[in-house]
């Protein structure tokens, strides 16, 4: 059974030691794709049952996203329960849920975008997220303000952008974090922010931003009943001060340079005439 924060999306299998198994020795009862809080319950024939060996496995596998309900740096449960008998030919049975049990949790961090002399709080400044090695690009899929699909892209010309706004402040959620069952206070992942456009009048900048998604990075404490944002973390930018390379003071530079070059050159061939 899952939890409120958790999405059902299909692509159930069901299979032992690795091969399908065949959809008449088991009953499935399945919600329908994006349900919230969905249960799902696979009941195998009697038939059936009495032809496994000792030793055999059986996998059920299903595919399931992170939705708006989700509280960052909070556990998702992925809940599972096995019911089963231990003689085919007897009614009894037994209850026990697995040691392994895949908990799904989200997180996101806070920026703020500020003078680096002054802290004064700028706007306009847009960022790419990247992982933590910096090959791939974040690219999300947003409805009703809530993240439904992370996408991990190779053009940053396609990535999403995130803006700082009037108060310097933007914002990156629904980042996962974590290994597959490390539990939602324990896992942590590290991310990149690259700066795409800069403040007016301000410097870009040259190298990435590494930020840390954890259990307390969006929120102080995800458990607690008024929840309460962590702080921000400053992104310093640099003033413009003189003309950066491959602006127009440069190329008006280099043009006046060829010119006196061309004139000497010409008044040096005059005078050796």
């Amino acid at each position: 059974e899952f939890s409120k924060g958790l999405s059902y999306q299909g692509n159930l299998k069901v299979k032992l030691n690795g091969a399908d198994i065949d959809t008449s020795n088991y009953t499935l009862t399945a919600p329908s794709v994006g349900t919230k809080k969905a249960k799902i319950t696979v009941a195998f024939t009697n038939d059936y049952i009495a032809t496994l060996k000792a030793g055999d496995e059986i996998t059920i596998s299903y595919d399931a996203t992170i939705n708006e309900d989700a509280v960052l740096g909070a556990e998702n449960p992925n809940d599972v329960k096995i019911i089963y008998g231990t003689n085919p030919s007897e009614d009894k049975q037994k209850e026990d849920t697995p040691d392994e049990n895949p908990e799904l949790h989200t997180g996101g961090k806070r920026f703020e975008k500020v003078d680096k002399a002054t802290s004064e709080k700028l706007s306009g400044a847009e960022f790419v997220v990247t992982n933590e090695v910096g090959d791939r690009y974040l690219k999300q899929t947003v409805s009703n303000g809530a993240v439904i699909k992370n996408e991990w892209i190779s053009s940053k010309d396609n990535a999403t952008v995130f803006k700082s706004d009037e108060n310097g402040y933007f914002e990156v959620i629904g980042l996962p974090y974590g290994n597959a069952n490390q539990s939602a206070k324990d896992g942590e992942t590290t991310y990149k922010i690259v700066e795409t456009k800069a403040p007016k009048d301000y410097a870009l900048l040259q190298q990435p931003i590494e930020f840390v998604v954890n259990s307390s990075s969006y929120y102080e404490d995800p458990t607690a009943v008024e929840l309460k944002k962590s702080d921000s973390q400053e992104v310093k930018n640099n003033k413009v001060t003189i003309p950066q390379t491959g602006g127009i003071g440069s190329i008006i530079v280099v043009a006046v340079g060829v010119v006196l070059a061309v004139v000497g050159l010409f008044v040096k061939r005059r005078v050796t005439k």
